[in-house]
């Protein structure tokens, strides 16, 4: 009886470890992941909060390349470059529609967010 409860309980746990990390590895769940905590409905606001605290970020986006939506000319890519948060999850490959909208809610957001980092990033960076 012991050998019993004790086999079912630990087929209970490796399934659920299959589950999460099934999860875990799916781009769209990856990609919700990253925009659970941030105002994607006024990303300028998450833009002046991070200049406020002194760590203005800029985000990347993966296509068939990684780039930071919103940011042109040279200086202000190296400044990205140096300063980077990638969305994981965003890829050239999109896997179901959820995926698509999360990739549009994304660059979106990223386009927003990075172009308020750069004008209003201090000089000095």
């Amino acid at each position: 009886m012991k050998w019993a409860a004790l086999i079912a309980s630990s087929t209970v746990v490796i399934l659920c470890v299959a589950f999460v990390a099934a999860l875990t590895l799916y781009p769209p769940f990856l990609l919700w992941w990253e925009l659970i905590g941030l105002n994607v409905t006024a990303p300028e606001r998450d833009a002046k909060i991070a200049l406020a605290r002194g760590r203005p970020v800029c985000y990347s986006i993966n296509a068939y390349a990684s780039y930071f939506p919103g940011v042109e000319g040279d200086e202000n890519i190296r400044f990205c470059e140096a300063n980077g948060k990638n969305f994981v999850g965003t890829s050239d490959l999109i896997v179901s529609e959820w995926h698509s909208r999360l990739m549009r809610e994304a660059e979106n957001y990223a386009t927003v967010f990075n172009s308020h980092i750069i004008q209003h990033r201090p000089s000095n960076q």
